[in-house]
């Protein structure tokens, strides 16, 4: 009991609020004009990853929207677990649907489904900075009361995949956790709806 404890401290020290990049002076039209047309010559290329992460970086850094408002479709929603999520039937493979379904539910405004360049009959070609991913991990300690859980997600494009952050944290009975958890995620979906909403001008931006 007293480890628990000591692990649900360690927890409620994790991160659990949105987390983007200090802001930084904007670019002139001419200097993102010339990284977007040097990132666009390296798209494809084998070896170039980290060098369009960085101009990627530069194009993007100091507006916390910009890099959210040219994803126009998410790669389906994955959640692993750690800890004893799955001894205690929080299974990944039943939470991934579950926030797949939500993802989708959410994100009407954009898209109805997860079809990618590979999937049968798809018409779907897009740039890497315009794919979505949004993955979570859900993190549980112990198998009776208290059960500690924390879940964090990360969402942006594919170069910047962890631009957004939330997470949630706290603890229940075995036989709640379920119900909690799910709840939990659901949450976590919407408020990065909420998000894109803003960065695709849908709602009022902070």
């Amino acid at each position: 009991m007293l480890l628990r404890y000591l692990l649900c401290l360690a927890f409620w020290a994790l991160p659990t609020t949105l987390m983007y990049g200090e802001p930084h002076k904007a670019l002139s039209d001419e200097e993102l004009s010339e990284l977007t047309a040097e990132y666009l010559k390296l798209q494809g290329q084998e070896g170039t990853e980290e060098k369009r992460r960085q101009i990627f970086e530069k194009i993007y850094d100091g507006d916390r929207y910009r890099t959210a408002r040219n994803i126009k479709h998410f790669s389906e929603p994955l959640v692993s677990t750690r800890g004893t999520a799955e001894e205690i039937g929080l299974g990944r493979i039943k939470l991934s649907a579950y926030v797949a379904k939500t993802f989708l539910s959410s994100f009407a405004f954009l898209q109805t489904d997860f079809r990618n360049d590979s999937s049968p009959g798809s018409d779907i070609n897009l740039l890497d900075y315009e794919r979505g991913l949004f993955n979570c991990e859900l993190w549980t300690v112990g198998t009776d009361y208290p059960i500690v859980y924390h879940i964090q997600c990360t969402a942006g494009p594919i170069p910047a995949r962890d631009q957004w952050k939330n997470a949630k944290l706290g603890f229940g009975a075995r036989d709640m956790m379920e119900v909690i958890v799910t709840k939990r995620l659901h949450e976590l979906v919407q408020e990065y709806a909420i998000f894109i909403l803003k960065a695709h001008g849908k709602l009022n931006a902070d």
